[in-house]
């Protein structure tokens, strides 16, 4: 029988050629996606309560997506179905004329160029989408300095802390030992 022993370091304890390789396994990993977009759906949402009244956060459906680094975009869909709720959107947006509503409107916007922005043709329904869209950007923009924390070096060495993962010598990463 043969025994093989390895040294393992914390992130913070590799020299800067391995931590750069460790980083990028870590990046790189399956799992540190999935707990990434769950921080990032986390502080979308959080960031878009400080900014929007409670009321129109709850008629808007929100998905944000982490593409990796800091690349996040955000998506504000709101399905105004009442003159009541229409009129709240109005005046939340700056609107100062008064509220002709129609009927059901559905208006979209993101802050990643490949989706479109849908709303009616209507001048207070394009100043409502003007102001979801102003709150995307504002939104997603403190998402991504959440984000710069959170994958810097002491942030990626914190969440190796709390999920057990070390490195051997070289950065190459062990989970869970």
């Amino acid at each position: 029988m043969r025994v093989i022993s390895i040294s393992l370091f914390r992130l913070n304890e590799l020299d800067d050629k391995h931590r750069s390789r460790a980083r990028r396994a870590i990046l790189d990993d399956r799992d540190f996606v999935i707990n990434t977009n769950s921080f990032v759906d986390v502080r979308v949402e959080s960031h878009l309560r400080m900014v929007v009244p409670t009321e129109i956060v709850e008629a808007m459906t929100v998905q944000s997506l982490y593409y990796g680094g800091d690349c996040v975009s955000v998506d504000l869909r709101a399905h105004i179905g009442t003159k009541p709720l229409f009129q709240r959107f109005a005046e939340v947006s700056g609107w100062g004329k008064n509220v002709e509503f129609f009927g059901d409107i559905d208006i979209r916007v993101a802050t990643d160029s490949m989706l479109p922005h849908l709303f009616p043709d209507d001048e207070c329904s394009t100043q409502i989408a003007r102001y979801l869209d102003n709150v995307a950007w504002s939104v997603k923009d403190r998402v991504v300095e959440d984000l710069e924390r959170y994958l810097s070096d002491d942030g990626l060495a914190d969440y190796c802390l709390t999920h057990d993962i070390e490195f051997e010598t070289d950065g190459m990463m062990r989970k869970n030992l």
